[in-house]
């Protein structure tokens, strides 16, 4: 921790394999794609669905604090 004045640099890493994740991800991804079916199909336009599909969630984080 940095005293007041001081200054801080952290790494952090996250890494988390998760088969339960996994499948709430993917039951999302298909609820998602059914909405969009649904409003494709009742207002005759094409709905934009954006989204990623699950991988093993995790990344490096650095943060800067003066």
């Amino acid at each position: 921790m940095a005293k007041a004045g001081e200054s801080r640099l952290s790494f952090e890493y996250l890494n988390v394999k998760s088969g339960g994740v996994k499948n709430q991800v993917n039951l999302l991804n298909d609820n998602a794609k059914k909405a969009k079916d649904e409003i494709n199909s009742h207002f005759g336009k094409p709905a934009i669905l954006s989204s990623d599909s699950y991988h093993d969630l995790g990344g490096a984080f650095m943060h800067y604090r003066y």
